[in-house]
Parts: C-alpha cells; sequence; structure tokens
C-alpha cells in the first residue's frame, strides 16, 4: 500500500504546483459576447384557441407573473400549445424568456424547448427534430428535420 501512495507522489506534486500557480496568477477568463436584452413586458404573446375555435386576439406581452423560478409552469400560447401537443412536450423546466430583439422567446421543458416566433405569432416545440407549431389560425401543424420555422 505504501509503495501505491509512493507512486503517486510525483502527479499530486506537479498538480500542487499546477494549482497553486493558477491562484497566484489565476487565468483571465475569456469574454463571452452577450446579446442585449430588451424587456421581457416588450415581447408579445399569442392568444390562441386550441379546440375547434377559429378565433384570434393580438398578441399580448408576456406576463410578468404566473410562472416562478421555482415553480415553473406553461402560460399563455406556451399553455394552449402544451394542451394540443400533449405529453410528447414535457414539463417547463424553466419560466419563458425573451432571447432576442425580435421578441421572441424560448422555454425548456423536459422533453425538448418551447419558442415563440414573434413575426408570425406562432408558438412551437421542439424535440429537436420532431416540431409542432400553434399557428394564430388555431391549426396545429407538424414537420421534421432542421428547420425552426414552420412550412408555409
Amino acid at each position: 500500500m505504501r509503495d501505491r501512495v509512493f507512486e503517486f507522489l510525483p502527479l499530486l506534486l506537479v498538480a500542487g504546483i499546477l494549482f497553486g500557480y493558477q491562484m497566484l496568477h489565476g487565468a483571465a477568463a475569456p469574454d463571452l459576447p452577450m446579446l442585449p436584452l430588451p424587456r421581457a413586458t416588450a415581447a408579445p404573446r399569442p392568444t390562441v384557441a386550441v379546440a375547434g375555435a377559429v378565433a384570434v386576439a393580438s398578441p399580448t406581452p408576456v406576463p410578468a407573473t404566473g410562472c416562478s423560478g421555482t415553480r415553473p409552469r406553461f402560460v399563455g400560447g406556451f399553455a394552449l400549445l402544451r394542451a394540443a401537443v400533449g405529453a410528447r412536450m414535457g414539463d417547463a423546466v424553466d419560466c419563458e424568456h425573451v432571447v432576442d430583439a425580435d421578441g421572441d422567446t424560448h422555454q425548456t421543458t423536459t422533453t425538448g424547448l418551447a419558442y415563440y416566433l414573434n413575426a408570425r405569432n406562432t408558438s412551437c416545440f421542439t424535440n429537436g427534430y420532431d416540431h409542432w407549431a400553434l399557428e394564430p389560425n388555431g391549426s396545429l401543424v407538424t414537420w421534421t428535420g432542421d428547420s425552426p420555422t414552420p412550412p408555409q
């Protein structure tokens, strides 16, 4: 047993020297580019009927309440999309958040990603390859592939 300890002693010595050097000199962390995000209240939110109705209300801002970091859930258009897609969409992992200046939003789920395309007023979900979208007219569209945008 004692021989085994002596075999690892040089490795431990080198690791200690590297750790000490790192602590004294510290390597600068690389700067990661960050995109400025608009206010969360500025992102439009779809309001779409799912079951048989075609009525569509105009987009409204992402609600500031209704989802918390400790108990995330789907609200608004993502809740309607979850009702249409079912268990394949999984459960909310985080709250919906704005991801770009266009007002698009994302929400991570246990089985993929829910995302809102502001320019199309469309809530979508993907598991990475299969996609579902709830169009403003209330229809559920499905497609496969790499494109995040629903077909016309």
